[in-house]
């Protein structure tokens, strides 16, 4: 459970940035290039940590190493998952019509309702619609 809380955070961590990123004006490019460098940055800080050179981050070797080294991993996870997620916004959803914080927030919401780690089951849907448009 608490494996899940740390990732849960660094998620909440990486989707407020990057709305702020949209809110002042950055273009999806701009936000990826940024994630691109904090995932490199970390990924340096893992590898620093861990001291081996067979070690891969990956969804499997990140329960193997703890402390700092895991959410390290966490964040190099969650910043290679929001690029990609963010080149499926822009290419898969552009029809949609919708500004980038708007479909980024229904990007947001998809996750809420559809991943079974979220603390969101308690909660009406009206509320967790309320809160992501």
């Amino acid at each position: 459970m608490i494996q899940r809380m740390e990732r849960r955070s660094v998620r909440k961590f990486f989707n407020k940035k990057i709305l702020e990123q949209l809110v002042e004006g950055s273009t999806y490019d701009d936000v990826r290039q940024d994630l691109m460098a904090k995932a490199r940055n970390f990924r340096d800080k893992t590898y620093n940590i861990v001291a081996d050179e067979d070690f891969v981050i990956s969804e499997d070797t990140a329960d193997d190493v703890t402390g700092k080294a895991r959410a390290f991993t966490y964040y190099v996870l969650e910043a290679e998952k929001r690029i990609i997620d963010l080149y499926k916004i822009e290419n898969e959803w552009y029809q949609l019509g919708l500004t980038p914080i708007k479909t980024y927030k229904l990007l947001i919401f998809k996750e809420r309702i559809t991943d079974p780690d979220t603390d969101n089951n308690h909660k009406k849907p009206r509320s967790i619609i309320h809160t992501h448009v």
